[in-house]
Parts: C-alpha cells; sequence; structure tokens
C-alpha cells in the first residue's frame, strides 16, 4: 500500500509547521526529527517523559495486538466506525482525523477502513515508542508521531474529528485542535469493566467508576452505551478470563463557536470493557 502525505505534524519546541524533506521534519527554526524506516516520527520531547521508556513496552504492545486480533473488540470498534461516520456526512471531503493514544493501531486502521468513503487521513499519537512503531509499520495508510496526549504536535483549528479510547487526554489539546464544529468521541470504562478479572485478585472488587469528562469549549451531545459478552478462550494471549462482559459508555462533544449548536454529531462519550 502506497504511504499517504503526512499529517500536517508541528514542531514540539517551537510549534511552527513541520516539513518533510527525504527522510526528516524540520521547522522554519531548524529543530529537525527524522523519519524513522517504519514511517513514524518522534515528537516526544525528553522533557515530556516520565521515563526512559514511557508507555507499552514491546511484550504489553504485542500482547494487546494478539488479543485484538481475535476479534473480541470488533464491535466496539465498528460502533465507534458508525458514530463517526454520521458525523462526518456533513462533512467536506477528505477529513483529517485524530487518534490520541493509538496504540499499536488497532482502533485507528479498522475505523479508518470503514470511513473509506470520506477520504480520511489518520493522524495517531501515542507516548509509546514500541506501539507506535508496530502500527506504522502495519498500516501505512496512516501518519504516526510518539508524542503526548497533553502535548499534541498539531496545529490549531487542523481536525475534523478526533478519539481517543481507553486512554487519557487533555482537553485543553483537544479543543484546541479541533476545527469549529468538529467532534470530539471519548470511550471510556463502564462499571464492569474487566470485574470478572477483579475478581479474581481483589476480595471484595468494586465497579469502574467513569470520572465525567469536563470540557471547555465543547458542547457535550450525545451518550451511549454498548453492552456484550465475549468468551476468550484459554490461553487466549494474557487473558485466562473465561467469560469477558464488556460495556461501552459513548460520549459526543461539538466545538463551541460562541452560539448555540444542532447536537448533530454522534460522538461517543465512552466505551467501556469489562470482563466479568
Amino acid at each position: 500500500m502506497t504511504q499517504i502525505s503526512h499529517a500536517p505534524w508541528r514542531c514540539p519546541v517551537c510549534q511552527n509547521p513541520l516539513t518533510l524533506n527525504a527522510r526528516t521534519f524540520r521547522c522554519s527554526e531548524g529543530h529537525a526529527f527524522d523519519l524513522a524506516k517504519e514511517g513514524y516520527v518522534n515528537l516526544l520531547l525528553a522533557n515530556q517523559r516520565s521515563s526512559s521508556n514511557p508507555g507499552d513496552d514491546k511484550m504489553m504492545s504485542r500482547s494487546r495486538r494478539a488479543f485484538l486480533e481475535q476479534g473480541y473488540y470488533d464491535r466496539l470498534a465498528d460502533q465507534i466506525a458508525d458514530i463517526c461516520s454520521a458525523r462526518l456526512s456533513r462533512s467536506d471531503k477528505p477529513v483529517q482525523l485524530l487518534d490520541i493514544g493509538c496504540g499499536e493501531g488497532y482502533y485507528g486502521g479498522r475505523i479508518r477502513q470503514a470511513l473509506e468513503a470520506f477520504s480520511p487521513a489518520l493522524a495517531a499519537v501515542d507516548i509509546s515508542k514500541e506501539a507506535v512503531r508496530m502500527a506504522a509499520k502495519r498500516y501505512r495508510d496512516s501518519s504516526f508521531a510518539v508524542a503526548s496526549n497533553n502535548r499534541l504536535p498539531l496545529p490549531d483549528k487542523s481536525v475534523d474529528l478526533v478519539y481517543c479510547v481507553f486512554s487519557p487526554f487533555s482537553t485543553a489539546e483537544v479543543a484546541r485542535v479541533l476545527k469549529d464544529n468538529g467532534c470530539f468521541i471519548n470511550v471510556h470504562p463502564g462499571p464492569q469493566h474487566l470485574f470478572k478479572l477483579r475478581e479474581q485478585v481483589y476480595d471484595q472488587p468494586q465497579p469502574h467508576t467513569p470520572k465525567p469528562a469536563e470540557l471547555d469549549h465543547l458542547i457535550h451531545t450525545t451518550r451511549g452505551e454498548l453492552h456484550y459478552s465475549i468468551h476468550v478462550q484459554r490461553g487466549d494471549t494474557a487473558m485466562n478470563c473465561s467469560l469477558c462482559k464488556y460495556r461501552a459508555q459513548v460520549l459526543g462533544f461539538e466545538q463551541d463557536v460562541g452560539r448555540a449548536q444542532e447536537s448533530h454529531h454522534h460522538h461517543v462519550e465512552g466505551l467501556a470493557e469489562s470482563c466479568t
């Protein structure tokens, strides 16, 4: 598959636009960031790291991919894609998507494929270098960067739709990169998230309590939940639960441009995964 043009990354040092020349991104101030052979760029500065190798390591990333490839989360990813499609039906083509906390690329790959009719350009970021490396190597039609969710390396008002699946995010950064009338989809765990697994660890496991998302400059439009059960075969990657029940909560937000707006976007507020 041919590599598409790269996302409009901006320099994490001076916030000026980055331009790709050969295999190096450079800004007008001379800051340079090399494109890795897998096709991603590392825009995570040393002072933005909590450790020498933040995020999921190689074993965790590979285990997550092996688990997701069994199809357990396909239904969840497809619902996110359906909500994206409903929102983007009012948008001009092509559309710019942003996957915050993309991991090894499962959700972005499946969602982008489902949205081909909209000629989507997908930018994806994660703090884990190993996860981004895996994602970029497999999904050559998208743009990947190692970066902090708290300092997204994209210009103001440059993204039509942002989604975040089970990852932390900065409310200020989401609002900053969204275009006017843009859409944010936040997917988070429901009360029974990994509950069956927690029962094996704790004497008195408690249901997960989602923290309400409070986003300045965004209007909450839609909330939804997804419930379904799956059977995990013994030996399936790092999971030995016999039954996992996934509860997905979906929230929607749209960019506030200073006036009341129609709540047309169906944004996922939070999808919750739970093993019971």
